[in-house]
């Protein structure tokens, strides 16, 4: 864990304003960017370039900005006639993870379960890696 200084919540709260965006590469493929439907996950997702650093909205006045510091990785691997396995692609879907005590994936409206800019709090990263075969 980390705390964040006042100039690196600064930098973090210019880039998620701004839309800035990352890429990650496996196998020098470029990762793609899912976006779920947050009222109804069974809705087909939508597909994006590049990974948002967070979010923000302005809430009772005040601007909360949440930055995204979970990644559930899927690898899509392909298997081949003569028994090798191959990533033809890997899908990254981001939330935000807080550490209250209802810590829980990307609630905006709850305060304890997402991961504020705030000066002096830690700041911790986390990914999953889930493996899915296709055809």
């Amino acid at each position: 864990m980390k705390t964040l200084t006042h100039q690196e919540i600064q930098s973090f709260s210019f880039f998620i304003q701004y839309n800035y965006t990352y890429t990650l590469y496996m196998d020098d493929l470029p990762s793609a960017t899912i976006v779920r439907d947050e009222h109804n996950r069974d809705l087909p997702p939508n597909y994006f370039e590049g990974i948002p650093i967070g979010t923000f909205r302005i809430y009772k006045g005040d601007h909360e900005i949440m930055i995204y510091n979970h990644l559930d990785i899927t690898v899509l691997v392909h298997h081949t006639i003569e028994g090798h396995q191959r990533i033809v692609g890997f899908e990254v879907e981001p939330f935000s993870i807080g550490e209250g005590p209802k810590r829980g994936l990307n609630n905006p409206f709850d305060k304890d379960g997402v991961q504020y800019l705030e000066p002096d709090q830690q700041f911790r990263f986390s990914y999953r890696v889930i493996s899915r075969v296709s055809i």
